[in-house]
């Protein structure tokens, strides 16, 4: 079982997500919807204009990096945690299909600082959705659970999805292991997964003909300071 890591702070970004200021996209017409697409004029003032930063980046600010063959973004681990979160606007059944390509780098930790975190809202008459504006600010938007992917120590443990523990206090949080193991280090690997499968399988009992997605991007957990990941192509289809 993973180890898990900073469990405060990802209550914190579940529950402190501001949308004031921020253009949300929709999905395309031919049924995808970019959420992280790396560019050359990357700044933090772009970051910050188009990203909910929770915490700060200033100190591991994600830069672009040019392979030669594509763009990708290039993760820190910073001295303390952060977050950055695009507000969406999608359909769990029309566009399950979560993508994105990522390289774990060696020496960083067992477990890699770094996680993509989904948000889902439905109706309150299938489940609590959580809104602490008068802690945070007035411009939360509501959301009914979340889901964390993640890399592993083991690449045995890839497929684990650990579901939330019933009576949990604060938004429900699945956490899902997409890859993992020190022999997967160091390479790019592409990834597919079927949010709808997941979230059906963690919470069996709710119908999702309604759910939206409404958050998606990554969260850094603290490291030693060098880069801990790449990553690009984050985006959802049908």
């Amino acid at each position: 079982m993973p180890k898990r890591r900073h469990p405060i702070f990802g209550a914190a970004i579940a529950i402190s997500l501001a949308s004031c200021g921020i253009n949300v996209p929709n999905v395309e017409l031919d049924g995808t919807l970019s959420i992280l697409t790396p560019r050359q004029d990357l700044s933090l003032a772009r970051f910050e204009n188009e990203w909910i930063i929770i915490g700060s980046v200033r100190h591991a600010l994600p830069t672009i990096q040019d392979d030669g063959i594509f763009l990708h973004l290039a993760i820190k681990s910073g001295p303390k945690p952060f977050a950055a979160l695009r507000p969406i606007n999608a359909q769990l059944l029309a566009t399950p299909y979560l993508a994105w390509n990522w390289r774990i780098i060696e020496g960083t930790t067992s477990n890699s600082p770094l996680q993509i975190l989904i948000g889902f809202l439905d109706d309150e008459t299938q489940s609590k959705n959580w809104s602490l504006g008068s802690i945070w600010g007035p411009n939360i938007p509501k959301f009914s659970r979340s889901l964390t992917i993640e890399w592993a120590p083991s690449a045995l443990q890839r497929g684990l999805l650990e579901v939330p523990i019933r009576g949990r206090k604060g938004p429900p949080v699945a956490r899902y292991i997409a890859r993992g193991g020190r022999e997967n280090l160091n390479r790019w690997w592409r990834e597919i997964v079927d949010l709808s499968t997941l979230h059906a399988k963690a919470w069996p009992n709710l119908n999702m003909q309604n759910t939206r997605l409404v958050f998606a991007g990554i969260v850094v957990n603290p490291g030693n300071g060098q880069i801990a990941a790449h990553i690009r192509g984050l985006h959802l289809t049908r």
